[in-house]
């Protein structure tokens, strides 16, 4: 059997996004598990709440698909989580609808130019 490799660079790029994954998804029990900053976070559970709401799910169970009953039966009669939900749905929602352009470009857009 004999291998060829034809273009070296991207053999070595191929590679490199392997032991990435590997490092990342691997199956060792030392690996840490990757955290959330605050905005990668909004969006994960943005996507999440997308999601249940595509379900018929209420913004109640949704923050029991993020959070786990115990804290949301803990925390749901204030206004604070309640709020919370209000601000992450309408945030996805608006997201979905054509504000991840204006995410992504801002202020390329320029005051003439409309992203959605």
């Amino acid at each position: 059997m004999k291998l060829q490799i034809s273009d070296m660079e991207a053999y070595e790029r191929k590679l490199k996004a392997q032991k990435d994954a590997m490092r990342i998804y691997g199956d060792d029990p030392g690996l840490e598990t990757p955290l959330w900053s605050k905005s990668t976070q909004m969006l994960r559970d943005g996507l999440v709440a997308l999601d249940c709401l595509a379900l018929g799910m209420t913004r109640r169970e949704i923050a029991v698909v993020l959070y786990g009953e115990e804290t949301v039966q803990a925390e749901w009669g204030g206004r604070s989580m309640k709020s919370a939900m209000r601000y992450l749905v309408n945030k996805a929602e608006a997201l979905r609808d054509g504000g991840y352009l204006i995410e992504l470009l801002g202020s390329q857009l320029g005051p003439q130019r409309s992203a959605a």
